[in-house]
């Protein structure tokens, strides 16, 4: 009899709604890291991202007015104002979250809203990248 109330006692909690339900795993902490993990997965794609746009446009005319350099090509400039945009970016998502580490679901937004925003861009980069690589093989063939 005693073993039975200490199970009912161990309950207790749980009858009474005070404790914290959930799926081992499936807690809000867990939940918070994987969104983190995803925002820090999307970095390094976005960085790979600027840096297979820019090899890819290395040496070419530039289509983008900001990024033109000497002689309306992409050069060390362009560059440099690229990868400053894109650090500028990455910069003030990561002071967003910290802004807003105390409103749980305000940082839970920011994260998974930074993170998609990265990879949205990373794929619209990798888009632009295909197409500079496309236009230079098309130019080989063609003799131009």
């Amino acid at each position: 009899m005693a073993q039975s109330h200490l199970y009912a006692e161990g309950s207790a909690p749980f009858v009474e709604g005070s404790a914290r339900l959930g799926v081992a795993g499936n807690t809000p902490d867990v939940h918070v890291r994987h969104k983190r993990l995803l925002w820090l997965v999307s970095i390094p794609v976005f960085i790979a991202a600027n840096v297979l746009d820019a090899s890819s446009s290395w040496g070419k005319p530039e289509a983008n007015r900001v990024l033109q350099g000497t002689a309306g090509r992409f050069d060390g400039r362009s560059v440099a104002l690229k990868f400053g945009i894109a650090g500028g970016m990455i910069a003030g998502e990561y002071s967003l979250i910290r802004m807003l580490k105390r409103d749980p679901a305000s940082r839970d937004a920011a994260l998974t809203a930074s993170a998609w925003s990265n990879f949205v861009g990373a794929g619209v980069l990798s888009g632009a990248a295909i197409h500079n690589y496309r236009l230079s093989s098309n130019s080989v063939h063609t003799g131009q």
